[in-house]
């Protein structure tokens, strides 16, 4: 499944095709950062109706302060402040994101 959501725009596709099954399979859902949550609870709603045996979600970082949907993660490598960080895919308009770090983004660059 391919799913996007920048601002309010949001896009699911199944990327396997109809032959796809997720009843009786245990799905791990993997983020790069979990942040409001609204992407990753939308993701969960729609496997959720095909009847899977479970569902996990696994980041690597966790922003619980700017939560707004009710998801977590079950494994979490770091837990992060209410920052704006970039680098290794993660981006600014499509700036920084080629960092060979994860780095917390000056407030002065994105509040402008």
């Amino acid at each position: 499944v391919l799913l996007q959501r920048y601002f309010f725009h949001r896009c699911c596709q199944n990327q396997q095709g109809p032959q796809c099954r997720y009843n009786g399979r245990h799905i791990i859902l993997v983020e790069d950062i979990l942040d409001s949550g609204v992407t990753l609870n939308y993701l969960k709603n729609y496997l959720m109706v095909r009847q899977p045996a479970s569902i996990s979600i696994v980041t690597l970082m966790d922003k619980p302060a700017r939560r707004k949907a009710n998801v977590y993660a079950d494994y979490s490598c770091f837990v992060i402040p209410d920052d704006f960080v970039v680098g290794y895919g993660l981006d600014y308009n499509e700036r920084y994101r080629n960092l060979p770090y994860i780095g917390v983004l000056k407030k002065e660059i994105y509040s402008t």
